[in-house]
């Protein structure tokens, strides 16, 4: 059986194209340069306050349960918090072992999740899931508009993109889902 499996990777192998790996140099190198940038960064703006301030803004804005006017809110602050993050200053200039810079990139990192997470919450005018929306009418699951993914994009000039994808059902068809008592007798 072990030889088979090999012989057909092996072949497998030899007919797949491969990535190109001119597209891997160029991320490779945007991170170096990213990385370089923290180290010569003199800005004024520190990481820990930054991260404190975003973890706020989230639980406060897209938690569980949402509202668009403080998803609103949240997302500028969010676009505040890009801007500070602009004007960092790493403390720790090591080269090896540098947990500050590990920090700081996932920050950077972190902040483009949370506008991603903030632009699909506020878009989606539904329930779904752990996105309770509160307002009047927004409380249930809407399949009819909103059975799509959620796609950010993140344009290098401007502001993050958001687009839809249709998701595909044909192996698993949507269904109610419910939980305790509720859920007894409930086809899922």
């Amino acid at each position: 059986m072990g030889a088979w499996r090999g012989n057909k990777l092996s072949q497998r192998a030899a007919t797949v194209a491969f990535v190109d790996s001119r597209a891997l140099e160029e991320q490779a190198q945007a991170q170096k340069t990213r990385i370089t940038q923290l180290y010569d960064a003199e800005g004024e703006e520190n990481w820990v306050e930054l991260k404190r301030e975003l973890v706020l803004t989230m639980e406060t804005g897209c938690g569980i349960y949402r509202e668009g006017e403080g998803m609103q809110a949240t997302l500028q602050t969010i676009h505040d918090l890009q801007a500070r993050y602009r004007n960092i200053r790493l403390q720790d200039k090591s080269q090896a072992y540098n947990t500050e810079l590990m920090q700081c990139l996932e920050l950077g990192y972190g902040l483009d999740i949370a506008e991603a997470t903030c632009l699909g919450a506020l878009e989606r005018k539904e329930s779904r899931g752990a996105h309770k929306r509160l307002e009047e009418g927004l409380q249930q699951r809407d399949d009819v508009n909103y059975l799509k993914h959620s796609q950010v994009f993140f344009n290098a000039d401007g502001p993050a993109e958001l687009r839809w994808q249709d998701v595909d059902t044909h192996l698993s068809a949507p269904a109610e889902r419910a939980y305790g008592d509720a859920g007894k007798g409930v086809k899922q």
